[in-house]
């Protein structure tokens, strides 16, 4: 206990705060309140009093046997701690959790935490952006990402963001992505994102080349200081405040605000639904792009209207049209084809409007349009369709008056 509370007399860069810490952890102390067996429970119960107190993210302690004992590594703690790390994001893939290329060639990548190994991450986030640039639009998923290593934001930051248009001739500047220049970018935050993903989503909204979109962030934006703590803990203490040089300030305490503000669950069909509209809108379209960016915002809009049909709407639209089945159950439409046995069967159908639209998932691309006659499956577009008269339920490949592609 002594030696946490020197490090937060000694460390601690919120001057004002340290005296009412010492004087909770010492009389906690007293108490007996950290008498107990668990490391975890020990390290859980600090940790509470920390940011009780300080109301800081980053003052906390952590049981974490792996990083003590490569920071207390006698002659070679700097290369046992730099190995760990290494390891970690080889684990990892430094934090890139998912890259996945959304309709309308929007490009995704969904990014669980800043990992950071200077031989290994480097060369990941290059991979990633190769992928990523080559998309009409980026979205950039850092929802429940706690932060990590401010390395491998700042390497993130100069591949995944265009030049700052209100520092052109800065550093930072200059080191970007040229490539991403014009193009839409949205990063997804929620209350789970924190310190380094932070920093990202701050500086790319500071800039105005990037759109937030989600719920406000945590608020953690002080540097941070590591302590080994024996006999197996490590105490994160925040040793600097860092100052935005666009806004003057940062986002400590408050988080950083969204641009467009949508529950968590929804952000990232409201980022790809903005996206596609953004695109959609550009002159000098195609018609086949017009219609193609057109038809990939559907689904995504329906998401974040929370599209439904009424209960009597459902019951009407059930029956067996040849070899496709609409069956009602529990309030939900479910969708089977009968002489595809291998592809997807009793697939809970997804209202796109109130009129009979639904998607399908498990198929790709399909639209499923039923009306009082019939039932039209539509695959990539409304050109490409399979017509289903309204009749009673085959098993085999029959009813069917197909133009274009059948699944």
């Amino acid at each position: 206990m002594l030696q946490i509370i020197d490090e937060i007399k000694q460390h601690y860069v919120v001057k004002d705060r340290v005296a009412a810490i010492v004087d909770v952890l010492t009389s906690q102390h007293a108490a007996g309140f950290y008498d107990v067996e668990s490391p975890a429970e020990f390290a859980r119960r600090i940790s509470l009093d920390l940011e009780r107190v300080s109301a800081d993210g980053h003052l906390y302690l952590k049981q974490d046997p792996d990083r003590y004992a490569a920071m207390t590594e006698h002659d070679e703690a700097d290369q046992a701690l730099a190995a760990l790390l290494e390891k970690q994001a080889v684990l990892s893939n430094s934090g890139i959790e998912q890259l996945e290329i959304l309709p309308g060639n929007v490009r995704l990548m969904r990014l669980s935490q800043f990992r950071w190994s200077p031989r290994r991450t480097p060369r990941d986030h290059a991979d990633a952006a190769r992928f990523l640039v080559e998309g009409d639009a980026l979205i950039v998923d850092l929802r429940d990402n706690s932060g990590g290593s401010s390395d491998a934001a700042d390497s993130l930051l100069e591949r995944l963001l265009p030049p700052d248009p209100l520092r052109p001739r800065s550093k930072q500047s200059r080191q970007r992505n040229r490539r991403l220049i014009g193009k839409p970018i949205f990063v997804l935050i929620n209350a789970g994102t924190g310190s380094a993903a932070e920093a990202f989503a701050y500086q790319a909204q500071a800039e105005r080349v990037a759109t937030i979109v989600g719920m406000p962030s945590y608020g953690a934006a002080n540097n941070t200081r590591f302590t080994p703590i024996p006999p197996s803990f490590v105490l994160s203490a925040s040793s600097n405040i860092p100052i935005n040089p666009i806004t003057g300030t940062n986002w400590e305490g408050v988080g950083v605000k969204p641009d467009l503000s949508v529950s968590s669950d929804l952000a990232l069909p409201a980022a790809h639904a903005k996206a596609i509209a953004l695109l959609a809108a550009k002159p000098g379209l195609s018609a086949a792009q017009a219609a193609a960016y057109q038809w990939a915002l559907a689904p995504p809009s329906a998401i974040v209207a929370k599209v439904s049909v009424p209960a009597s709407k459902r019951r009407r639209y059930a029956g067996c049209f040849g070899v496709i089945a609409l069956q009602l159950r529990d309030g939900k439409l479910y969708f089977s084809r009968h002489d595809r046995p291998k592809r997807p069967q009793q697939v809970e159908l997804v209202p796109l409007d109130a009129n009979g639209q639904f998607l399908a998932p498990g198929y790709k691309d399909l639209r499923v349009k039923v009306e009082a006659t019939g039932i039209t499956l539509m695959h990539g577009s409304a050109d490409a369709v399979e017509r289903f008269e309204r009749g009673t339920c085959d098993s085999g490949d029959s009813g069917g008056v197909h133009s274009g592609h059948a699944l």
